[in-house]
């Protein structure tokens, strides 16, 4: 019995020290494979100031921006986001309201009067799975925001 629990004990000390998978924004390049590497098939990565990609998920476009860089590397953030080009100037107090609702996702009217919404987080030891987190928390909150959409009738129709 005691060789059991020793064993037992030595395979949870073996899980424990694996290393955890990281996304690495020190290096744009890494981040990018490592996005390949879970499945989100990235398109190919600009390094200007701020890197950026554009990965799409459920068939939706959404882009990818590294912020707080130096010289395109050593990012401080992630930014990933969409928008609604089917809701074109919503009125700003129904965004503000947006933006007091939820608590993960930032919504603005860009330049072209479409409806804009982007999550970010901090780069710095972001594991994989906390990334995978940050995107559903996107998808979610962008299925939402966009019902909310439906529901205030601010769609456009062609």
């Amino acid at each position: 019995m005691k060789a059991l629990i020793a064993a037992a004990a030595m395979s949870a000390t073996a899980a424990a020290a694996q290393p955890v998978p990281m996304m690495n924004a020190e290096d744009p390049v890494k981040l990018h494979a490592a996005m390949t590497e879970m499945g989100y098939a990235p398109e190919p990565l600009s390094l200007g100031t701020a890197p950026s990609t554009v990965i799409t998920l459920r068939g939706i476009s959404y882009f990818l921006i590294l912020g707080g860089c130096t010289d395109a590397k050593a990012c401080k953030t992630v930014m990933i986001g969409s928008r609604y080009t089917d809701v074109v100037n919503p009125p700003l107090d129904w965004v503000n309201k947006q933006n007091e609702h939820y608590d993960l996702l930032k919504v603005w009217v860009n330049p072209n009067g479409d409806l804009g919404y982007a999550v970010q987080a901090p780069a710095e030891g972001m594991t994989r799975r906390n990334f995978r987190a940050l995107i559903d928390g996107l998808l979610n909150s962008g299925t939402q925001l966009g019902k909310d959409a439906i529901e205030a009738k601010l769609v456009s129709t062609p």
